[in-house]
């Protein structure tokens, strides 16, 4: 059997959804992170950790693979002090210079020093090959959730929902300030709930906070219509494929897609794939 440990910092959705992947297909999946898993169950064994143990845990590690899940691309610097010869595969799941701009060093080591390299979407592989050219063998995988994990219909659904990363207006990464949208909904009379952090409520209404990630699902359900995109087109918008437009699908969420071409292209390719 072989065993691959998952780096990660957030352990977020898109670690659970491979690692269980993986594990139907007779894997054995580790995780290694700075915050626990949300589903501890989606692993063969998961410990928690800080910066300066990360590469001890690593040399301590039997996996006979690395995978390493940005951000932050720091994480390729410990495992690669610490895989000794071992393959390490990079994950990049949001690219450093979609949040500034820029290519910091972190994330042209990450590109540089991987044995192989996964990519979102498509067209997020493509934006990450103009910066950083590779040799190494590549994949692109979805963050779909695991069949197991759809939620039972949940009948009568009424309403929109947003669930994912948010910003308070103003902020430099506007791609996530959704205040023009939340406005854009309540003109229309149609209730938008944000599954955002509780923080949220100070600049947005009807803020619903965090919830674990099957329990998300589950009323992810409740809902007909979930919000993807920005109010505007901008350049993380063009690539983007998030982790919502799978967790809406297995829900059964219709998606809205706003300035998110790849989001639609996908939506509709899996549309016909099911057919």
């Amino acid at each position: 059997m072989t065993t691959v440990l998952m780096v990660s910092g957030a352990c977020c959705t898109r670690v659970h959804k491979q690692a269980q992947a993986l594990r139907e297909r007779g894997w054995r999946v580790e995780s290694l992170s700075w915050d626990p898993p949300a589903i501890p169950a989606a692993f063969d064994r998961h410990s928690v950790t800080d910066r300066a143990c990360m590469v001890a845990h690593i040399l301590a590690s039997h996996a006979e693979l690395i995978h390493v899940h940005n951000g932050p691309d720091e994480l390729m610097l410990h495992a690669a002090r610490g895989a000794r010869g071992r393959p390490v595969v990079y994950d990049c799941h949001d690219l450093y210079y979609h949040r500034t701009g820029r290519v910091s060093r972190n994330e042209a080591f990450a590109f540089r020093r991987a044995d192989g390299i996964v990519n979102v979407s498509p067209e997020y592989r493509d934006v990450a090959f103009g910066l950083h050219p590779w040799t190494c063998p590549e994949a692109v995988v979805m963050s779909c959730p695991p069949r197991a994990w759809a939620p039972a219909p949940a009948g009568a659904r009424s309403g929109a929902v947003y669930e994912g990363g948010l910003v308070r207006p103003g902020h430099r990464m506007d791609w996530r300030d959704l205040s023009p949208v939340t406005r854009a909904f309540e003109r229309a009379g149609v209730p938008l709930d944000l599954y955002v952090k509780p923080r949220m409520a100070r600049w947005y209404p009807r803020v619903q906070g965090r919830l674990p990630y099957l329990e998300l699902l589950r009323r992810l359900a409740r809902y007909e219509f979930g919000w993807i995109g920005t109010d505007r087109p901008c350049e993380k918008g063009e690539a983007a494929v998030p982790n919502k437009l799978w967790d809406y699908a297995a829900a059964g969420v219709v998606p809205v897609i706003c300035n998110c071409p790849a989001a639609a292209s996908s939506c509709s390719a899996c549309a016909r794939s099911s057919a």
